[in-house]
């Protein structure tokens, strides 16, 4: 009889724990789907990040299931331990990451003479806010130093009806900055591409000598990357950083950068 009642609460606690799976698994992936279909900046990564997400929950929910089951008890346990184990190795990698995501993120006291604008998104024709808050630090910048060169470097996306480097210049230029100091990079599709596209058209321009300073204006979340990058690329620049509009954003910026410094690392 006891028995019996024992096996009666494990089909119980295996059911409500295969119900609460299916329901949190269901609910990521779907978010990630309409985060994908509002293909707002960044969102690549993000669909990626909420389908993992949505993938370690059901498979440790599954393991948790298969612990009630007699035959595969013992095995279900031993995986339960090495999921712990590798969870407790990401929980302590993203907090490393964050760490130097915000040591970067109040960017550098600046007088550089060549500024990068990374693009972030545009509505047709319109700068998101996450922009207008780039170029709005770019456009004090550039007044504060008149004999600075901007280029503002970002290609088209499939909802965009301009590239966002033209809706940039557009920006700054109605801002009173002079066109003849504005470059306009817009063939990039990634912050690398940003980056190094950038670079060399300064150096066409013959602007990349070697006392040249320079500095990338991104989003304070973005600094450490797009500095980490350049570095990469063989360059020491500063960074000019540009405030999230929204906190509930900036966290979700937050996310978005660990997941995108642990892919280029590994």
């Amino acid at each position: 009889m006891k028995r019996y009642v024992n096996d009666e609460v494990k089909k119980r606690k295996r059911a409500k724990i295969t119900k609460v799976s299916a329901i949190v698994a269901i609910d990521a992936a779907a978010a990630g789907f309409v985060m994908k279909l509002l293909q707002l900046p960044g969102t690549d990564i993000l669909f990626l990040l909420l389908l993992t997400v949505a993938g370690l929950i059901g498979l440790y929910l599954l393991i948790w299931n298969l612990c009630y089951v007699d035959k595969v008890a013992r095995v279900a346990r031993i995986f339960r331990h090495i999921y712990h184990g590798a969870m407790a190795i990401g929980v302590v990698t993203f907090i490393i990451l964050q760490a130097y995501i915000i040591s970067a993120s109040g960017g550098d006291d600046t007088a550089a003479d060549l500024i990068i604008v990374l693009g972030a998104g545009i509505y047709g024709e319109t700068p998101s806010r996450v922009l207008v808050s780039r170029l709005e630090a770019a456009a004090e910048h550039l007044e504060a130093h008149d004999s600075a060169i901007v280029v503002v470097s970002g290609g088209q996306g499939s909802n965009e009806l301009i590239t966002e480097a033209e809706a940039m210049y557009r920006y700054l230029a109605g801002r009173g900055i002079s066109e003849e100091r504005i470059f306009k990079e817009e063939a990039s599709t990634s912050t690398r591409e940003n980056i190094e596209f950038s670079l060399e058209i300064l150096e066409e321009a013959g602007l990349l000598t070697g006392d040249a300073q320079i500095a990338i204006v991104t989003s304070e979340f973005h600094i450490y990357r797009a500095k980490r990058i350049a570095k990469l690329l063989g360059l020491e620049v500063d960074g000019i950083a540009a405030s999230t509009p929204y906190k509930s954003l900036r966290v979700l910026y937050h996310f978005r950068e660990a997941a995108a410094l642990l892919v280029e690392m590994l």
